[in-house]
């Protein structure tokens, strides 16, 4: 949720490089929306390094830059929800707003209805293509559900409600849609905060409401929150959420009953689960970011074990492109491509290293490379972040660069990372992409497990013999401290940038921004 914020990050950068100017922490690419109308476009947002999206009109073939200044002001350094719309419009939802842009990622006007609204939340209509849903929130007013009916206005439909939104997800049932919503409940008086499923069957007009405390999805912990990540798209009352906890493993759990309190059943307990999809068969596909346990896992059905796919990179997002029949997928960091769904591997379509395209706005008065120029100096073409991307070399990288990119053990090749030693075999890493984009990394044993129940899967006798682990290991507590979502890409066949970012695993105690499904 937006309300992990991420203060803590100020100087965590320090002791990356010895340059005069210190830049943030480096770009997280963190999930895909697609368009509903046109397949072949998506955006692929990042957080961090003020924030901003990559924009292809072919399929993830190219995948142009385009910086959150380009985007709108107010939209530098904020968390946003960057989401493509039924009418092929670029969409992103702020604290105080949203901004709509052209398919191609120019032009972005504020949606005056919609102005100083906390936007939480979009989604389309799975059954009109005009129509498309966001909702609002705010602790101290009513908060709606907006529907734009196709006339490029948003109205809110239903009643308020006082409660903080978080998600939304909007499904068909035979020929009828049905409204999930997950909200907070605050008690004012005692600080006692629940959580429920808000469910619609008339198109938002009336709600159930289940509330419920986290505690009873497993360990307490005061900072924990919970929210649907996934619907089986099988049975639209088959939904799965998400505990996110501060002090303690995360928790993936379903429920068969449209999240009826006291229906919910344990599925994982991963470190850090910031990544869940269906296939349109029922397939449940998620990522442990974690770096002592990352990897990519499947539920073929429910009630299985889940089974370790591969656990040689860190996926920051997953998502099923239904109209390509793919798995899309976001890895250690600055990698998005195609995720294998035998082996879990992932076909890099970019490689932020090597970013080659930005955004191009010929009718704007201001280029696009001048108005992001101050956050590429400050972040994304900095000494610390991607610096000998090719989209850089429009900018003056200072007297360092040609010292610093002759000591790195990559160069860029066709948009890709490739390695400088011809024995490595054309990739940069087990965490790089190659020439030709090839599959990064092999599925290998799971992560060990840690005491009660705390391996990425439970720790049945089913799920050890498909992962081949074992108990023992980290316990719960070094959760946070070990790393947690951004930790550190460590390691010879990880190497980044000569070793430069081998403080990122201080970001993974705050690093923990807002997850969405496409």
């Amino acid at each position: 949720m937006w309300r992990r914020f991420a203060g803590l990050l100020i100087g965590a950068a320090a002791s990356l490089v010895s340059t005069t100017a210190l830049a943030g922490p480096v770009e997280l690419l963190n999930g895909v929306s697609v368009d509903p109308a046109d397949p072949s476009h998506m955006i692929v947002p990042y957080s961090f390094g003020g924030n901003g999206m990559f924009v292809s009109k072919d399929g993830g073939k190219t995948l142009s830059w385009l910086c959150s200044a380009g985007i709108a002001p107010n939209a530098v350094n904020r968390n946003g929800r960057a989401f493509i719309g039924g009418d092929s419009a670029i969409y992103l939802g702020l604290f105080d707003g949203l901004v709509k842009g052209s398919p191609d990622g120019c032009g972005f006007t504020p949606v005056p209805e919609l102005d100083k609204k906390y936007i939480a939340d979009l989604a389309n209509d799975p059954i009109d293509t005009k129509r498309m849903y966001l909702i609002t929130t705010n602790a101290m007013a009513e908060n709606f559900v907006w529907m734009d009916d196709g006339s490029g206005t948003f109205a809110p439909i239903g009643t308020g409600v006082t409660q903080f939104l978080d998600t939304l997800d909007v499904v068909t049932v035979g020929e009828k849609r049905r409204f999930y919503v997950t909200g907070v409940v605050t008690n004012v008086m005692t600080n006692e905060v629940k959580y429920s499923v808000r469910v619609s069957e008339d198109d938002a007009t009336t709600w159930t409401d289940d509330v419920y405390d986290v505690a009873q999805f497993g360990p307490m912990d005061k900072f924990a929150e919970f929210g649907i990540v996934a619907i089986n798209p099988q049975n639209p009352d088959h939904i799965v959420g998400r505990v996110w906890r501060k002090m303690a493993l995360d928790a993936l759990v379903y429920s068969t009953e449209k999240g009826k309190a006291g229906s919910w059943k344990l599925i994982a307990e991963p470190n850090e689960v910031d990544s869940v999809t269906f296939s349109p068969e029922g397939v449940l596909y998620f990522g442990d970011s974690d770096q002592k346990s990352k990897g990519v896992w499947v539920v073929e059905k429910e009630g299985d074990a889940p089974k370790l796919l591969n656990d040689t990179w860190k996926p920051s997002c997953l998502s099923w492109d239904a109209a390509s029949k793919r798995l899309l997928g976001c890895g250690n960091f600055y990698l998005f491509g195609e995720v294998d769904t035998t082996s879990g591997e992932l076909k890099p379509l970019l490689d932020l290293r090597c970013t080659e395209h930005m955004v191009e706005c010929p009718d704007q008065e201001e280029a696009i490379a001048t108005v992001c120029e101050p956050q590429a100096q400050a972040d994304f073409c900095h000494l610390s972040h991607w610096v000998i991307a090719p989209v850089c070399d429009q900018y003056d990288r200072g007297p360092e660069l040609a010292t610093f990119a002759a000591s790195q053990t990559f160069m860029c090749v066709d948009g890709f990372g490739v390695s400088k030693d011809p024995a490595a075999g054309g990739a940069a890493g087990s965490g790089a992409a190659g020439a030709g984009a090839p599959m990064m990394g092999a599925a290998g044993a799971a992560p060990s497990c840690a005491p009660q129940s705390s391996c990425v899967g439970p720790v049945t006798a089913g799920a050890q013999a498909q992962s081949g682990a074992g108990t023992g290991g980290g316990g719960n507590e070094e959760k946070k401290s070990s790393g947690g979502g951004c930790s550190a890409i460590s390691g010879s066949s990880e190497e980044r940038f000569g070793g430069l970012l081998l403080s990122l695993g201080m970001l993974g105690l705050v690093a923990r921004t807002r997850r969405r499904r496409a």
